[in-house]
């Protein structure tokens, strides 16, 4: 059943009646975010890394990837909410806020990144457009949707994801096409896509790492916990799904490159290499129709990107893991969804300039942030129904997660070290908002155990609490 949407009306969410998504909208949620043509943002570093075998590396990189989707769907059939509640649930609430606190600069680096590759492009079609105007218009048209609720959002995201799809179903059959007539490798089935030249498992896993970078967006469904339909269910479901969908998208628009161009070496620039693909089977035609479904992306992206920062921030806030800032109680800051809007988009524009000035690697930083909640959510399933409630199915309590967490530990210390050294200040900046409840904490059972000794010296007994 679908509910009415929610309202703002200048005072706060109307929450007597809201908008609820259903599992095909949740599924397309997480296609937004993780965008059907996100291969050709990776796509050359993971024919470099993997020695001409991407279609391999995304194998592997789905079924890495589908460990880590299991942590996930198994939290979010018991807890409910994001990556912040199932940590903080799942082991403590000061882990869970750095998990929290990543989580929403992921979201944000994610969709600085999406509008910063989108800006060149349009700016490489639109040269007299300044890079600052498109980073506004992306920024700004995307906000607009989330803030018109969850019913735009969900309308907007079916329409661009759509049109991406029937845009990459378009590249899959002209390079069909084009490899029947003679192009490249000139057949259909080969293994030529899947197999290094220089085959050794080191170099399939090094691709695969790459791979998973374009994964890790499934995980912006959890965000919509509180509006999905029978979400214990659905939301498991939908992060199942969205990886299934992806990873076959992903697979079919590497595997039919590299039949058009089988010899990578030959390419003279690695990092348009799918733009270089397009070209060969397509023509003009087919690159501009690829570069259409970018520009659509970072509009998806941005939509999407934005909405689970928004809602992980309200989360957080909500549960006083941020601070109120706009005062005591009732604070607007928690009736009121302009300011934390406001602060998200801020903060993705500022993220976007600083990537178009060559001052951050976007890119980088949202692999670190990805991976860190990932080994996070992993650790909490361990340590949450396997030692804490003896969970006897040692699969999904134990082995299962644990590969998910070793393999997501393995790809964040194998990071750059400078985004290392970037993902490590944003989690101290973050320490920074965390003293104070920790000190209110300290302070709250200091004065509990000084009361009960006070009333000791005096030969009072010390007061039970209410059970209640």
């Amino acid at each position: 059943m679908v509910c009415r949407e929610a309202r703002w009306n200048g005072h706060g969410m109307d929450k007597i009646s809201t908008y609820r998504f259903t599992l095909r909208e949740l599924v397309i949620f997480g296609l937004a975010f993780m965008t059907p043509v996100a291969p050709a943002l990776v796509y050359g570093d993971a024919l470099a890394h993997s020695n001409g075998a991407p279609g391999s590396s995304y194998i592997i990189a789905f079924v890495v990837i589908l460990f880590t989707a299991q942590s996930y769907g198994k939290l979010s059939r018991n807890f409910g909410g994001s990556v912040y509640v199932y940590v903080r649930d799942g082991i403590n609430r000061y882990v869970g806020f750095f998990a929290g606190w990543a989580s929403y600069f992921f979201y944000i680096t994610a969709t600085a990144a999406a509008f910063s590759i989108g800006a060149r492009l349009a700016g490489d079609i639109f040269p007299a457009i300044p890079y600052l105007v498109w980073t506004l218009l992306f920024a700004v048209v995307s906000a607009a949707a989330v803030f018109m609720g969850a019913r735009v959002t969900a309308m907007a995201n079916s329409i661009i994801v759509s049109l991406m799809v029937a845009i990459v179903a378009i590249y899959i059959l002209v390079c069909v096409f084009a490899a029947e007539r003679g192009t490249g490798l000139g057949e259909l089935i080969s293994t030529v896509p899947l197999k290094a030249t220089d085959a050794n498992l080191g170099v399939y896993v090094a691709g695969g790492g790459f791979a998973c970078f374009t994964f890790l967006g499934f995980t912006s469904i959890t965000t919509l916990s509180e509006e999905a339909q029978n979400s214990k269910k659905n939301v498991g479901r939908a992060m199942i799904l969205v990886c299934a969908v992806a990873g076959a998208l992903f697979f079919l628009q590497t595997y039919v490159s590299g039949l058009i161009w089988p010899e990578y070496s030959e390419l003279q620039n690695i990092d348009d290499a799918l733009f270089a693909v397009a070209s060969k089977a397509g023509g003009p035609p087919m690159v501009y129709l690829y570069t259409a479904a970018i520009l659509l992306a970072a509009f998806s992206v941005g939509i999407a990107g934005q909405t689970a920062a928004y809602k992980t921030a309200r989360s957080m806030r909500k549960n006083n893991a941020l601070p109120k800032v706009a005062g005591s109680a009732p604070s607007l800051w928690h009736t009121n969804p302009v300011p934390d809007m406001l602060m998200v988009s801020a903060a993705v524009i500022a993220f976007a300039l600083s990537d178009s000035l060559s001052a951050l690697s976007l890119p980088g930083l949202v692999k670190f942030l990805g991976f860190f909640c990932f080994a996070l959510v992993n650790l909490s399933v361990i340590i949450h129904f396997y030692f804490k409630r003896n969970g006897k199915n040692i699969f999904t309590a134990l082995l299962f997660p644990a590969v998910g967490f070793f393999s997501s530990l393995c790809l964040l210390v194998n990071a750059e070290p400078a985004d290392l050294a970037r993902g490590a200040l944003i989690l101290v900046i973050g320490s920074f908002l965390f003293i104070p409840d920790v000190y209110r904490t300290i302070k709250k059972r200091y004065s509990r155990n000084g009361e009960c000794g006070d009333r000791s010296d005096h030969g009072e007994a010390p007061r039970k609490e209410s059970s209640k």
